[in-house]
């Protein structure tokens, strides 16, 4: 009463108390604070529209005491004003959507608009033809994605399929340029034919020359994405994109569908597969081998090798099997390690303390199997244990899900995944998706789904003459 200017104390109290209360919702985490919002998740009900009027409620007493009219009809007046446009703005976040969440740490270029994208989005969208677009994937000192657990994506998973390696990839991008210190996204139009160029606005196939039969499972899923991406992720390998439309704008920036041809085997069924692809040109094959020149390369390959049973020592299959192995087993995880500065940083990984992370680890795989003539690239997009699932048909993706693994080409066979697991990590393991999340943004997708089919069943028949 007596220091008016104290009111600017009081306003900084109430905001630094709402944003404590709600600190924990930031980045799309809707299931959060637990508090809020696990009482209206089990009944199924979103804590979005709730966090809203909660900011209602802030905003009008953070009105009240900046508002300090004489009169009774005045303030009312005031009051209700300030209702009228706090009522715009969460009728307009319902019908607009709600603020996209922000996605930051993203080191393998699979977030973000691309620069060449925009000028060739048209043709690309309705052909799923053209030039690929340069994204990098940086070797970053000191990773750091533990403040970014945002939710980036949600796959619905039409049909039963479990991985033979109990985890699921994701595949948008590929990197198999060698441009003599690092692996990049390729230049010619020959090459990584299989990566979707951009976004679907019908539908278009993803060229493939693998044989799916026996050793692949022809499944489909739907992608609702919820954070900008630059090029469409797909359970591997993606033979087919169909946009969807998406009838959920609040929670989804968009949705589309894709055919996959996952791989369905163990690698040891590939025993005797041929490594490359007859009909590639020696150009081509010159493309999938290019390594550094660096000599150690080349050692370290061989005497992988020569650890290995002589009656495999020939074999394309058991060779890349035993390079991960190898990886895996001598090699440490963590996000706390880097050689951006080196001359080649992979060469500063793996001959050094061999401590790093997913890009370390996919770089220094390639190069090892492309010195043993066997053609290979790095793959980025989201890797997640099957077991994140929890039995049901929806699984949720996050910003720590991002992964790069190394590719191998098989004859008949297509680009194989060939993970590394390291067996030592100085870092805890990312923390799986809140099965409510899930459950909530898993309910949404579906919903669009039967959307869709209910209106095509509501459309008219033909009538045959």
């Amino acid at each position: 009463m007596r220091f008016r200017y104290f009111v600017l104390l009081e306003i900084a109290l109430v905001c630094v108390s709402f944003t404590q209360l709600l600190a924990a919702h930031r980045y799309g985490s809707i299931n959060r604070p637990f508090e809020l919002a696990d009482p209206l998740l089990t009944q199924g009900k979103d804590p979005a529209l709730a966090i809203l009027l909660i900011g209602v409620a802030v905003s009008l007493l953070a009105f009240f005491v900046i508002n300090r009219a004489k009169g009774l009809w005045r303030a009312l007046s005031m009051g209700l004003f300030f209702l009228l446009i706090l009522g715009v703005v969460v009728a307009g976040t319902q019908v607009l959507g709600l603020p996209t969440p922000s996605v930051a740490g993203d080191a393998l270029g699979l977030r973000g608009k691309n620069k060449q994208q925009g000028q060739q989005k048209k043709n690309k969208e309705q052909s799923g033809k053209g030039q690929h677009s340069t994204e990098e994937m940086e070797f970053r000192d000191n990773y750091n994605d533990e403040a970014d657990r945002s939710p980036v994506a949600v796959v619905l998973f039409h049909d039963d399929y479990s991985p033979p390696q109990g985890v699921y990839y994701f595949r948008q991008n590929a990197f198999s340029q060698y441009n003599g210190r690092r692996l990049v996204t390729t230049t010619r139009d020959d090459v990584d034919t299989d990566i979707a160029p951009g976004f679907p606005t019908t539908s278009f196939a993803i060229p493939h020359d693998f044989v799916v039969a026996g050793v692949r499972k022809d499944l489909k899923t739907t992608m609702a994405l919820l954070a900008d991406h630059s090029r469409p992720p797909g359970l591997e390998s993606p033979i087919s994109l169909t946009a969807t439309e998406n009838s959920n704008p609040s929670r989804f920036l968009r949705s589309y569908e894709v055919e996959s041809a996952a791989l369905d085997t163990e690698y040891l069924a590939l025993i005797g597969a041929e490594a490359g692809k007859k009909e590639w040109t020696a150009s081509e094959w010159k493309y999938y081998l290019a390594a550094p020149k660096d000599p150690r390369y080349d050692k370290l390959a061989q005497s992988i090798v020569d650890e290995m049973p002589e009656a495999l020592k020939s074999d394309p299959m058991a060779k890349s099997v035993a390079v991960v192995s190898w990886l895996g087993s001598h090699g440490t995880y963590s996000l706390r390690h880097g050689y951006a500065n080196a001359e080649d940083p992979t060469a500063a990984f793996l001959f050094g303390e061999k401590i790093g992370y997913c890009i370390h680890f996919a770089h220094a795989a390639v190069y090892l199997l492309r010195q043993l003539g066997i053609p290979s690239r790095v793959a980025t997009g989201y890797a997640i244990n099957e077991a994140a699932r929890q039995g049901g048909s929806a699984l949720l993706l996050s910003s720590a899900d991002s992964h790069a693994w190394p590719e191998v080409y098989f004859q008949d066979l297509g680009w194989i995944v060939m993970d590394i697991f390291p067996e030592q990590s100085l870092d805890s393991p990312p923390p799986p998706p809140d099965p409510d999340l899930q459950r909530l943004l898993g309910s949404c997708c579906a919903e669009s789904v039967l959307c869709k089919w209910a209106r095509i069943l509501r459309q008219p028949k033909p009538v045959a003459f």
